[in-house]
Parts: structure tokens; C-alpha cells; sequence
């Protein structure tokens, strides 16, 4: 009786531990995704220049306000 319930449990604890491996092995983690957006954005960022004031926007020669990346 002992050496029927070692099985049984031995089994379900083999059984959780593989469908719980398939589940997480398709999914990317969000480290991942991370690196794959940085990677999307090139090595330039887009730049965005508002209104006219004292910074330098670097993607033209005029003063700006604001610089949103």
C-alpha cells in the first residue's frame, strides 16, 4: 500500500512539474521583450522638438523648449 501511494505521488509531482515546463517554455519573459523593443528603436532615438526656447534640439539647428524622446 505505501509502495502504491509513493508511486501515485511521485507521479503527480512528475506530471506538474512537465506541464508547467511546456507552459512557461513558449512565453517570453519580460526581460526579454525589453531587449527585443530596444532593439526596435534602432541606435538613433526619435526626437521630438516643441515650441521655440534655449535648449538644442538635436536633430535641427533651432532653440527649443522642450525635447521629448
Amino acid at each position: 500500500m505505501k509502495k502504491i501511494f509513493l508511486t501515485c505521488i511521485s507521479l503527480v509531482i512528475l506530471t506538474t512539474t512537465f506541464s508547467t515546463d511546456l507552459n512557461s517554455a513558449g512565453r517570453p519573459t519580460g526581460g526579454v521583450i525589453d531587449n527585443i523593443e530596444a532593439l526596435s528603436n534602432g541606435e538613433n532615438p526619435v526626437h521630438l522638438c516643441l515650441y521655440i526656447g534655449s535648449l538644442d534640439c538635436p536633430t535641427s539647428s533651432i532653440k527649443v523648449m522642450y525635447i521629448v524622446e
